[in-house]
């Protein structure tokens, strides 16, 4: 709730406009809806992995049942083409095919682009290609107020924030260097160099989307944050 009600909260001042309560109310349950889809894939996929690497979690414990996701996904996918069917109705075809273009997306990172083998061997192209459905989901919000925004500097340079935070936060919660090698953490595949390399890049991207939309104080003490973890971490022992 809060990661949506934040991305459609931001675009609204991002425009000096405000959206119904209804529209808010849409937009809110349709972004829960995809979060929880690409959770529910998510555990699908990894359940082989987590098995050997995290036994305690839902799926591998026992507690929910393979099968059982399975249906959940396949529900929730449906309601999300009923979501693009009511945005195509009541606001315009643009925000529509924005969401069936994530949904379509999100059907080939289920499936892992149909070549597991080969997007499983480099952890980056991996986080590539599964952090790029972050664009059209923030152009399907924008769409939804207004489709004329689309391609303008400041959607372009949320979008870039917002690519560049969840890309930041994925890399940054797979740095432990004790995880089990099956998960191809971040350190432990690329070593610390890397990493690093990766992260700063993925920061310079935040703030150069930051920056863009001159909201760049607003940045400054999440990202010094993030340097000075980094500091801190390439010069432990580990």
């Amino acid at each position: 709730t809060l990661l949506a009600l934040g991305l459609i909260l931001s675009i609204q001042t991002l425009y000096q406009q405000n959206f119904s309560l209804t529209h808010i109310l849409f937009l809110m349950f349709c972004l829960i809806l995809f979060i929880t889809e690409l959770r529910f894939m998510d555990e699908l996929k990894d359940f082989e992995k987590d098995k050997i690497a995290n036994p305690t979690r839902p799926l591998p414990s026992g507690r929910i049942s393979p099968q059982m996701v399975l249906k959940l996904v396949v529900i929730t996918f449906l309601m999300l083409i009923g979501c693009s069917f009511l945005s195509f109705l009541f606001y315009n075809t643009t925000s529509s095919i924005y969401l069936l273009s994530s949904l379509f997306w999100l059907f080939l990172m289920y499936k892992e682009f149909f070549i597991p083998k080969i997007i499983n061997k480099s952890p980056i192209i991996y986080a590539i290609t599964h952090q790029i459905i972050i664009v059209p989901i923030v152009y399907f919000v924008i769409a939804t107020f207004n489709p004329i925004y689309i391609g303008e500097k400041k959607s372009i340079a949320y979008a870039m924030i917002i690519l560049g935070s969840f890309f930041c936060y994925e890399v940054g919660r797979k740095m432990d260097p004790n995880a089990h090698p099956i998960l191809k953490t971040y350190l432990v595949f690329y070593g610390k160099k890397f990493t690093h390399i990766v992260l700063a890049f993925l920061l310079l991207t935040t703030l150069a989307g930051a920056i863009l939309i001159e909201k760049e104080i607003w940045f400054i003490p999440s990202i010094a944050d993030i340097i000075l973890t980094q500091i801190k971490l390439y010069f432990s022992n580990k």
